[in-house]
């Protein structure tokens, strides 16, 4: 039930700051987290000071260097389905897609989603953990299937955005608005480690409110994507998720940005995958070595080894084997890739349908929280393959399963295929 509370809606930023300076005080924006912990009892509030009416921070706008503005309450589904995200920032518009389900796109706001509070089960439970003034951290010894494997220090839990790690690879920087003015920080310097503090997640000081994200331009040559792996393809947060903006010189790599997300108390940053991406051709060993990369220093709890994989698994675009597909051009193009399945219930050691000529369970105890991982290796389209019927031949299976994702089979929740396009 939802604590008592006085309610005020300011017209202006100017006053918006004002009724937050005083103590247990609470923005309001789309509210899709912030009631559920007021009614959750994971804070309390005096004041819920709503900036719903405050129309300059709508909105989403271009300049003319190629750099964009997005104002803090632009929802998910306005980013998501915007042209000139899509087309300039690939990447964001992929994640906003990736975030919870259409009602909640719809109604949360991009500001809401980076200064959003962890879902770790015994924060949001009846536990006085560490983040809420307790001397214990409980997934340590206890349920912890989906807390970190990279940053934890005395707390594990994972920062649930999937907006964030996407606004870091591009360098993306907030526009805050206090007491004391304006000041911006980079989205890379936004996000606070355990560590660090264990109250907060984020540098903003009390009575200050995020404006408005900036993006500048993307250089010429630049390809960005977000690749998430979750246990619904419904809707579902990040087991492990990953970020990625490169600038390109034929196949070669000029600068990068590896950024992972549902792993990590902030979105981690892959400095190491970095390195092994700059100044070299994107070929079969430079991927695998990069997916090595992204897992260095991964420290896995208890429960949650199986993430490492999962990371491995993102960063890489193996080529085991290699299909011809038909493109939207008529044109036939050769793809390869490794593809990861998370499907519910009991299945067969070989799943109908699914060429494979691997087939793994990561994690001694495969279910995970009613879901089992499979790990599909060695992904390869044989010809004369019979495994579907009528038969296909495997340029239609092939382009089948690219398009499986986000479309699941029956007994199937979530496919997401990691392709890599060999053609010349």
């Amino acid at each position: 039930m939802l604590p008592k509370f006085s309610h005020v809606r300011p017209s202006s930023l100017r006053q918006a700051v004002q009724q937050l300076a005083s103590s247990g005080s609470h923005v309001h924006a789309g509210g899709t987290d912030l009631l559920g912990c007021l009614r959750d009892g994971v804070f309390g509030a005096e004041k819920i000071v709503s900036i719903t009416g405050i129309g300059e921070l709508r909105g989403i706008n271009s300049r003319r260097d190629g750099a964009v503005r997005i104002g803090a309450l632009t929802t998910l589904s306005e980013v998501a389905t915007s042209p000139f995200i899509a087309q300039n920032y690939a990447l964001l518009a992929q994640a906003a897609a990736a975030a919870a389900s259409p009602q909640l796109r719809n109604q949360g706001t991009i500001g809401g989603n980076l200064c959003q509070r962890p879902r770790c089960w015994y924060f949001r439970g009846d536990f006085q953990c560490l983040r809420k003034g307790g001397d214990t951290c409980f997934a340590i010894n206890g349920e912890n299937e989906f807390h970190c494997v990279f940053g934890g220090s005395r707390c594990y839990i994972v920062h649930p955005s999937d907006t964030a790690p996407a606004l870091v690879a591009l360098d993306a920087r907030a526009h805050i608005r206090g007491p004391l003015g304006m000041r911006v920080v980079p989205l890379g310097s936004f996000f606070v480690l355990p560590a660090l503090d264990l109250a907060r997640e984020n540098v903003l000081r009390s009575g200050e409110i995020i404006t408005h994200i900036s993006l500048p331009p993307l250089a010429p040559g630049s390809i960005s994507s977000y690749r998430k792996v979750r246990a619904r393809g419904s809707w579902d947060f990040a087991l492990a998720g990953l970020a990625l903006a490169l600038k390109l010189t034929g196949r070669r790599v000029d600068w990068s940005r590896v950024v992972l997300s549902g792993v990590a108390p902030i979105p981690w940053r892959s400095s190491e995958t970095e390195k092994v991406l700059l100044g070299r051709d994107l070929n079969p060993r430079t991927l695998r070595e990069a997916a090595d990369a992204a897992t260095r220093g991964a420290e896995p709890l208890s429960q949650n080894g199986y993430k490492v994989e999962l990371v491995r698994g993102t960063a890489h675009f193996a080529e085991p084997g290699v299909v011809e597909i038909t493109a939207p051009d008529g044109s036939l193009r050769r793809v390869s890739g490794r593809v990861f399945l998370i499907a519910t219930g009991s299945v067969p050691r070989n799943p109908p349908d699914v060429p494979i000529s691997e087939l793994d369970v990561y994690d001694s105890d495969p279910y995970i929280n009613g879901a089992i991982v499979w790990i599909l290796r060695d992904f390869r389209v044989q010809p004369g393959w019979d495994g579907g019927n009528p038969k296909p031949s495997p340029p239609v299976l092939a382009k089948g399963l690219a398009d499986f994702n986000g479309n699941p089979k029956p007994a199937f929740d979530d496919l997401a295929e990691r392709f890599h396009d060999t053609s010349p």
